[in-house]
């Protein structure tokens, strides 16, 4: 650094001793070398500009004698590489001196060169020549294409801007050209917010406003669910006398119907009626769409007579959304035969989605041979299944086990060219996950990843939620830290797989700081949340911090189930408090819900401890066939392990008296027990009824017992 300045320091120097004592050496070293170099420059630019003139025109004059030959294609690929965007507005103006429509060829020309296209000055000069011309119509197109040009591209607020400009300057826009920009604004932006203050804009200058402007602006509002503002522009609508046509009405039913507003769906249809706007089948479909999506399948079936009846045909999407929807209400055999009736028309034959959502019912009530023969039947009628299909199937077959077939479904869909989605990668990762194959899950992320896929949260759900059941909660928390990191932000599944994780080891902490973090969030816990949380306290002998998340449960709409409350009644029983835990089992026999089997025999093991019989009887009664042979042999074993015999011997003959039939490990506990306490006469009298009922132990444990027993007794 010290060179430096010393070397700056002494050049200074000599330039002022120079100059001083020697000016005829300073205009020789210094000014004229200077001079030289500015006209060399002034040369240049001179050269430069002569030759810009000469390209420019060159350009003119191919774009003259095209025109005039009535040829609309220009040759000027050789050029468009040197012409520079400056350069291609100074061409618009040399030629719109001659001719207008030599501007606006050559103008439509250079707009579709990519390094052009988003140039506002161009389309500003074009637009305010054509103006200047006389050429309005012509002005407006220019600055359509401007807004699409610009929206595509991410900057319609420029073109927005743009608009304005020229609409102040004098050009006075037509409805049309902000109507343009409002629909950009609707689909580019999607906001309606910017669309009603454009709007409001619009009117400011002038503009008055047209029925396209109000059906835009109603379907952007529509779209986003604001019915109030879309139904306002509908009166805006009819008081202007603009004609609504069925479209405008039936995006705003849609709407309702989307959000469980059936009423109001109804009463606008009415209204549409009044109004002289004769409702279609596209409005008669979305209001059968939005009754059975409300599980109202009925109803539906009635408005679709009235459809019948007022001579309207049904179509393939109204028959799909009714299978749709006896599907979803379990009516899956009525919703067959409505496809059968489908098949055999005429008129309107079962398209892939009919076909696919018949098969994702057989698969959810695990009837996969009948998923099986309707994908077949589907090809044979010439349809090809889509993503959406393979994916149903595949994860039909993943949930049930059959991993080898998903994996064959799988090969087949991308030999016949359909590219799996990342739904159909979930599906199938959660199929191995299912099976503890995590190895196999990440390799199908790793593949899933090479296909362009981005893992979304159903993945990092999956994952996470198989590492807290595998009770690692440690690699769901790098797996949660991973997805955020990732920009995919977890929801309410995502953190209930977390909380539940830290309830099953016992982290209350990190379960509460989880649950706090959902609260903070916005998000609204579910009942699989709540429950976790009340499990995760009675584990931890909290049962009066479990009751008191319950009753936030329920002051928060979210309904405990049976899950819920046979958490909360075995804390409860777990730490003695048997009357709150009976009067918990009461309080849920009241709301109509049923308990589960793990939720009896925990209060059987209750009533048995405080040897109360009848109610163990009374309960035990409660139960179906299957769970009543469970929960009988499961108690009486827990009562020979506890040493309890008389009481191991009533649950037996009160068994026997309803013709249950005793598991083998039953009787061994029994007879391991008599044989431990020496009551060999009970043994006997065991084995006597034993073969009475026709029942011959296999064990050969249990065989030596009994054999011990009768010796005994002989002897």
């Amino acid at each position: 650094m010290a060179k430096i300045i010393h070397r700056s320091v002494v050049c200074k120097t000599h330039l002022l001793y120079t100059i001083c004592w020697n000016p005829s050496a300073f205009v020789a070293s210094f000014i004229l070398p200077a001079l030289m170099n500015l006209r060399r420059i002034s040369t240049s630019r001179t050269n430069y500009i002569q030759n810009s003139s000469d390209f420019l025109r060159e350009i003119c004059n191919i774009v003259t004698q095209h025109y005039h030959r009535g040829r609309s294609i220009l040759p000027l690929e050789h050029l468009a590489p040197k012409l520079s965007t400056q350069q291609a507005v100074s061409v618009v103006e040399l030629l719109q001196r001659d001719d207008q429509g030599l501007a606006l060829s050559f103008f439509y020309w250079t707009v579709k060169q990519p390094k052009h296209q988003l140039h506002i000055q161009l389309y500003q000069t074009m637009a305010r020549s054509l103006v200047n011309g006389g050429l309005i119509e012509e002005a407006q197109g220019v600055l359509q294409l401007m807004i699409r040009s610009f929206s595509q591209a991410g900057k319609i607020r420029e073109a927005v801007k743009t608009v304005f400009e020229i609409n102040n300057e004098g050009l006075t826009l037509n409805v049309h050209t902000f109507n343009c920009v409002l629909r950009e604004l609707c689909q580019i932006m999607e906001s309606s917010e910017v669309a009603e203050e454009f709007y409001r804009e619009m009117v400011a200058n002038g503009v008055a406003p047209d029925a396209c402007t109000y059906k835009t602006l109603i379907g952007s509002f529509s779209r986003e669910g604001k019915l109030r503002e879309a139904e306002r522009h509908l009166r805006r609508m009819l008081e202007k006398g603009f004609e609504v046509d069925p479209v405008t009405y039936t995006g705003i039913i849609n709407a309702y119907c989307r959000r469980g507003h059936m009423g109001r769906a109804f009463g606008l249809f009415e209204k549409m009626s009044q109004t002289g706007c004769a409702p279609n089948v596209i409005t008669y479909t979305t209001l059968i769409n939005g009754l059975c999506k409300a599980g109202k399948v009925k109803k539906a079936f009635e408005l679709l007579e009235e459809m019948v009846k007022k001579g309207f045909m049904p179509n393939v999407y109204t028959h799909s959304t009714l299978i749709d929807g006896l599907c979803k209400k379990g009516w899956v055999e009525k919703a067959f035969r409505l496809l059968l009736k489908l098949v055999r028309s005429s008129n309107s034959k079962p398209n892939v989605y009919t076909y696919t959502t018949m098969i994702e019912a057989y698969c959810k009530i695990k009837k996969l041979r009948r998923a099986e023969m309707l994908f077949r039947r589907m090809q044979e009628q010439g349809l090809a299944p889509n993503s959406v299909t393979y994916t149903v199937l595949i994860g039909g077959h993943c949930k049930e086990g059959n991993l080898t077939q998903a994996f064959k479904l799988l090969d087949r869909m991308i030999e016949e060219g359909c590219t799996p989605s990342i739904c159909t990668y979930n599906a199938i990762i959660d199929g191995v996950c299912r099976k503890g194959r995590l190895h196999k899950a990440y390799e199908l992320l790793d593949e899933c990843i090479q296909r362009g896929l981005r893992p979304d949260k159903v993945t990092y759900t999956i994952l996470i939620s198989r590492h807290c059941k595998q009770g690692d909660t440690n690699q769901a928390l790098k797996l949660f830290d991973d997805m955020i990191e990732h920009g995919c932000e977890p929801d309410i599944h995502t953190y209930t797989a977390l909380i539940s994780g830290f309830c099953k080891v016992g982290n209350l902490e990190d379960a509460e700081k989880y649950f706090s973090e959902v609260l903070e969030k916005g998000m609204v816990p579910n009942k699989v949340t709540y429950t976790a949380m009340i499990y995760g306290h009675c584990k931890a002998n909290q049962a009066n911090l479990a009751i008191k998340i319950m009753d936030k449960m329920i002051e928060n709409g979210c309904i405990p189930d049976s899950v819920t409350y046979g958490a909360l009644i075995d804390g409860l029983c777990k730490e003695f408090k048997v009357e709150e835990a009976c009067a918990l089992f009461d309080g849920m026999l009241k709301r109509e819900l049923v308990p589960c089997e793990v939720t009896y025999v925990t209060l059987i093991n209750v009533y048995c401890t405080k040897e109360e019989f009848t109610l163990v009887l009374e309960l035990l009664d409660k139960l179906d066939q299957k769970q009543k042979i469970r929960a009988f042999n499961n108690v009486i074993k827990k009562h020979c392990n506890e040493g309890k015999l008389d009481h191991a011997k009533m649950l037996l003959y009160k068994m026997l008296e309803r013709d249950i039939l005793p598991q083998h490990s039953t009787y061994d506990a029994l007879i391991s027990l008599c044989h431990k306490k020496g009551t060999f006469d009970v043994a006997s009298t065991l084995l006597l009824e034993m073969a009475e009922k026709g029942y011959k132990p296999k064990e050969e444990q249990s065989q030596k017992k009994i054999h011990t027993a009768e010796n005994v007794i002989y002897y």
